[in-house]
């Protein structure tokens, strides 16, 4: 039986995100995304539609 050995930090990758709080357009997208509590699979979701997307082009 192989064992799942634990996700050390180097298998993790990530990609911060800024928002600019005295852009209104930013600030409104911030405000927005506070809804998600899992913003990372949220902005993997939208990715992954604009890679499909892409794909019917």
């Amino acid at each position: 039986m192989v064992e799942n050995k634990p996700k050390t930090p180097k298998d993790i990758r990530r990609r911060p995100v800024a928002f600019n709080y005295n852009d209104p357009h930013q600030r409104k997208i911030y405000e927005y995304s506070l809804q998600f509590t899992n913003f990372s699979a949220y902005i993997k979701m939208l990715i992954q539609r604009d890679m499909d997307t892409d794909a019917l082009d």
